[in-house]
Formats: C-alpha cells, sequence, structure tokens
C-alpha cells in the first residue's frame, strides 16, 4: 500500500483536502477512480451529510458495527469532528495507523488513537478493495500451559 507521497501535502479546501486525499489514496492503489464532488466553504455537516449522500454510489458499503480488530487496510473513518455529522474522512492503512489531512495543517499519518476512534461516526468499505488484513495465530492461556508442561525438564 503506497501513500508516502500523499503526506506533507498543504491544505487547500477542494483541491489538497480529507477528499482529495482519498480520492488520490484509491486511485493509486485500487485504481478506483472517485467522482470529485464539491465542496462548499460554507459547508456545515450539522445541515448536510454530503458523506452520507454519497458513498453508495462510489461503490462502498457501510460498516456500522466495526471495531479496532475488524478494520481492514483501505477501510475509511467516517468521522464528526465538532459536529454531529460526519465531516473529515481518514483512510485505515493498518498497524493502527490512519493517514488523512486535517483542516489547515500538512497531511499526515498518524496512530488511530482514542480521540479518532471516539470521533468516527462509521467505517466505509469499497466493494473493490480486497482484504489483505494478515490473520494472526492465537493462542489460548491453556495451550501455553499445556505446551508448557510437555516441554523436558532439566532433571
Amino acid at each position: 500500500m503506497q501513500y508516502d507521497n500523499l503526506l506533507g501535502r498543504p491544505f487547500e479546501l477542494g483541491r489538497t483536502d480529507c477528499f482529495k486525499m482519498v480520492r488520490d489514496f484509491y486511485k493509486q492503489n485500487y485504481d478506483i477512480e472517485l467522482r470529485n464532488y464539491a465542496r462548499p466553504r460554507d459547508w456545515q455537516a450539522d445541515t448536510t451529510d454530503i458523506i452520507g449522500l454519497s458513498y453508495e454510489q462510489e461503490g462502498f458499503d457501510k460498516v456500522t458495527d466495526w471495531s479496532l480488530k475488524t478494520l481492514q487496510p483501505g477501510d475509511l473513518l467516517c468521522m464528526a469532528i465538532s459536529s454531529s455529522k460526519p465531516n473529515h474522512l481518514a483512510i485505515y492503512v493498518g498497524d493502527n495507523t490512519i493517514v488523512h489531512h486535517k483542516v489547515y495543517t500538512m497531511s499526515s499519518a498518524e496512530v488511530l488513537r482514542d480521540f479518532w476512534r471516539n470521533t468516527t461516526c462509521y467505517v466505509l468499505r469499497h466493494k473493490d478493495v480486497p482484504n489483505t488484513t494478515v490473520e494472526k495465530p492465537t493462542v489460548t492461556i491453556q495451550e501455553l500451559l499445556d505446551e508448557r508442561n510437555r516441554l523436558p525438564t532439566d532433571g
């Protein structure tokens, strides 16, 4: 998954903002072309949920029952920052990391800390993005104890 070239861009609404980062990321990594929606300068997410109105026609499905364990690289986190409805997008890239472009800052990658998880209203998953999550083996405490008991002892 490539995104280093998307980091460090200055913010400019409608040109280099969180949605532009999403569009560039999906095109670069999955060859998915998302339409360029107008972002009005006076947009108030509390009155118009632009994200909610457009995600289905772009091929996304809403994942409402999500957790850090169920996130997949390429998932889109729809966040409400100082708003009751989503007004910010971040892309989950794996390893508890998101890439996004906050208002009036440089685009960046950062840890998906509690603040970002708590402001996430829902997650969007594109139907054409493959699940590249590597399944990690799980071991129970009992299995560890059983294995330990099977080891030869220095007697």
